[in-house]
């Protein structure tokens, strides 16, 4: 990287929502930031043109439901509130905690760090369109489309550990060409070919760590019928039977997405993958029932499903130092998550934003710089990939046990862990979910803790909230039992009747 701290060159290679949120963090700090992205993107003149038309090949995901959590909303209303003004033009939606309460709250009372608490309801494709727009015609960020990055340039002055000095890559025409730069940003996502790019500069392969989330999961979009109103929610919400997900995402000028998800081993929830057996199961869960009235909302797409879906994460320093230096893996090149908890976009903006302060501290020591990112992305979003990790581990077990026929709360324990995940299950089911119903306490805790603003473990380490919880707990044979939804047995036999009669 240049001395005496001035501003960098750098190449981001991908240009979707990881590289555009560092794109935008970067070049609001000054520095020049120019886009390979190896789709061709036409430019559409609205956001109903891109969603429409916009065959992301390369983002397969931005045909699902995506949640842009109360954290990400406040990082752009603080570092690019113009971009948020560009959001809520496109029909983007603020959705605030203090308006979604529910009406079992009776007088609730609130704090200021309650207006923390602010989703953004917006497709992915809109968001993309928008930033686009707004990164090029506002800040300056330069970009070349069609174009595949083919390997790494090697500073020939590097010593022990390579540094690199910018990228090979083939136009949109097949022609080889090269861009220097003193940083180069891997967002290619989860597909990413940076082993092989590390390699030919003769740099170790990162150590990766992966497993499944235990998914395949299927959204559809709908649009509210004019002069209906949507139903309550308090921002994107779902639940867990045990063998299925689900949830709904409000998002702009007037749509929402469901998504629903299972077993890949469970076959008789294939049909959940198809337009009639996902509108027969979403139709059989409380609470997307209500957004499936008659009369209240129409599908405008038909369901897409994803598959082969992991947990993973790349570790890019090994023994304390970076594989290689001038070059840093970001979004899901780096780490990914169970899509189901909407954290991706938020924590590509985190990201960002960690590159950001990393560079500032040591713009002249690219060592230090990888050091100082790596310590971020552990302290920031380590903790949440490993709560969302565990609780996929969970539900893998408890989808097995219940495809036996049994309730996998109530089975005896062969462990201490097993024991103490029974209990943490029955006092999620049974405590904290009926007190998020009546205590605005709680309700605000899991609400912070699900929109990244605080961690989730802190929520079970709060004396307070674990004794309102235990209270409710202690109140579960008073009050009628909580139903989620539909048995296993019973939604098999709502889509096998429905196929019958296809």
């Amino acid at each position: 990287m240049p001395e005496n701290g001035e501003l960098k060159e750098i190449v981001v290679v991908g240009g979707s929502i990881a590289g555009l949120a560092a794109s935008l963090a970067l070049r609001g700090a000054g520095h020049r930031v120019h886009i390979l992205e190896s789709d061709s993107i036409v430019n559409y003149d609205t956001p109903l043109e891109a969603f429409e038309n916009w065959d992301r090949r390369g983002s397969p995901q931005a045909r699902h439901a995506h949640a842009f959590l109360a954290r990400l909303h406040q990082l752009i209303k603080q570092h690019a509130p113009a971009l948020l003004d560009r959001l809520l033009a496109a029909g983007a939606e603020e959705l605030a905690f203090k308006d979604r309460i529910p009406p079992t709250i009776l007088n609730p009372e609130f704090i200021e760090s309650d207006a923390e608490i602010t989703m953004i309801a917006c497709r992915r494709i809109t968001f993309e369109w928008v930033m686009r727009r707004y990164l090029f015609d506002e800040l300056g960020v330069t970009s070349e489309e069609g174009a595949s990055v083919t390997g790494l340039l090697r500073d020939d002055g590097s010593g022990a550990t390579p540094r690199v000095s910018g990228v090979r890559y083939r136009d949109a025409d097949g022609r080889e060409k090269t861009h220097r730069a003193d940083l180069v940003l891997d967002a290619t996502g989860r597909r990413t070919k940076h082993a092989e790019w590390l390699k030919g500069i003769g740099a170790a392969a990162p150590r990766k760590e992966s497993e499944p989330c235990g998914i395949i999961y299927s959204s559809r979009f709908y649009k509210t019928r004019p002069g209906a109103e949507q139903p309550f929610t308090s921002g994107f919400a779902g639940g867990d039977l045990g063998y299925l997900r689900y949830g709904v995402f409000p998002c702009d000028s007037g749509l929402f997405s469901l998504i629903v998800a299972a077993s890949p081993e469970d076959r008789r929830m294939s049909a959940l993958r198809k337009n009639e057996g996902f509108e027969t199961a979403l139709r059989a869960l409380p609470l997307s029932r209500e957004w499936l009235a008659p009369g209240l909302s129409e599908p405008v797409a038909d369901v897409h499903t994803m598959a082969g879906l992991n947990n993973a994460r790349r570790f890019f320093i090994a023994e304390g130092e970076p594989l290689a230096l001038g070059f840093q893996p970001i979004g899901d090149a780096l780490c990914h998550a169970n899509p189901l908890l909407g954290r991706g976009c938020t924590y590509a903006f985190i990201q960002a934003y960690l590159l950001r302060d990393a560079l500032a501290a040591h713009s002249n020591d690219p060592r230090e710089f990888a050091l100082c990112f790596d310590r971020g992305v552990e302290a920031e979003i380590i903790p949440g990939y490993e709560f969302i990790r565990a609780g996929d581990r969970n539900f893998i077990r408890n989808e097995r046990i219940v495809r036996e026929g049994k309730d996998p709360l109530e089975v005896e324990a062969e462990t201490d862990e097993d024991k103490q995940k029974i209990f943490l299950g029955k006092l999620l089911r049974d405590g904290f979910i009926p007190a998020m119903q009546t205590d605005i306490h709680v309700l605000r805790a899991f609400t912070r803790a699900m929109n990244v603003l605080d961690p989730m473990e802190a929520m079970f380490r709060n004396p307070d909230l674990m004794a309102r919880a235990m209270k409710a707990y202690g109140e579960r044979k008073t009050r009628p039992k909580l139903v989620l939804g539909p048995s296993r047995r019973e939604m098999v036999e709502l889509l096998e009747g429905n196929e019958a009669a296809v």
